[in-house]
């Protein structure tokens, strides 16, 4: 596994390799497989990265590389699709939407169902079927080419948090969570880890000191870390960037 970790100037400057990293990841795999597999996150900072994304829009890599993407979500809380605390929401209004992504190509976490646990169940059926050719081939696991993340000051990454069940899936690719002191306190939907450690690369969007020691415990000392924190139990069968800047 490599780790690369990047300290920005600014949240512009965080931005910007973010982008770089995510065109470059989806040249090598629309090149290779003809498809790029994208996983969003929520959360304020990337929301920075949607709407950098949009505002260069116009240019040719970005069409050519996210025109071939399909977009998931790696969780989301269980609101109405279009509540302001949707993760789906947002990321369609600041860069689905905008960048005029068919909806063909966009799997995001259904909340309309009876229960968090059938949505979770829903969007595991979901990706099974898009994954289907690759687990024909024996894989028990789907592999994305990029999974976005953030971290919160817990360490948490999706909606994994510290002592909870979702923690402990070994088995099921999507689950159920419920944070235990994180507003807004409703239940969320979200993939596992083994899913997330899957992935062939993973990018985390880090601002704020606090966030930034838990990244840099994560590097320093993985195995004290991986007892604390989720964010250090990731791996990748590729590369894990950790982007930092301050907020």
């Amino acid at each position: 596994m490599n780790q690369e970790l990047y300290e920005a100037v600014d949240i512009e400057g965080l931005c910007q390799r973010a982008a770089e990293l995510i065109l470059a990841a989806g040249r090598q795999a629309i090149q290779q497989r003809g498809r790029f597999t994208l996983v969003l996150t929520g959360g304020r900072t990337v929301q920075n990265l949607y709407k950098y994304l949009v505002g260069r829009g116009s240019g040719p890599d970005i069409k050519e590389v996210l025109g071939s993407t399909d977009f998931f979500l790696g969780d989301e809380r269980w609101v109405a699709e279009d509540h302001p605390d949707s993760n789906g929401a947002m990321a369609r209004r600041l860069l689905l939407e905008p960048l005029g992504i068919a909806d063909s190509r966009i799997f995001l976490i259904p909340t309309g169902l009876a229960s968090p646990a059938a949505g979770a169940a829903d969007y595991e059926k979901t990706l099974r079927s898009f994954f289907a050719k690759e687990l024909a081939g024996g894989d028990k696991l789907p592999e994305f080419d990029l999974i976005l993340l953030g971290m919160g000051n817990d360490g948490h990454v999706a909606s994994i948090f510290p002592g909870t069940g979702a923690l402990q899936e070994k088995e099921r690719w999507v689950t159920t969570s419920f944070p235990p002191y994180l507003a807004p306190a409703v239940d969320r939907i979200t993939m596992t880890m083994p899913v997330l450690n899957r992935a062939r690369e993973i990018l985390l969007m880090v601002t704020g000191r606090e966030k930034q020691a838990i990244t840099r415990k994560i590097m320093a000392e993985p195995l004290a870390a991986a007892e604390l924190y989720p964010a250090g139990l990731l791996k990748s069968s590729g590369r894990i960037s950790w982007l930092l800047a301050d907020n």
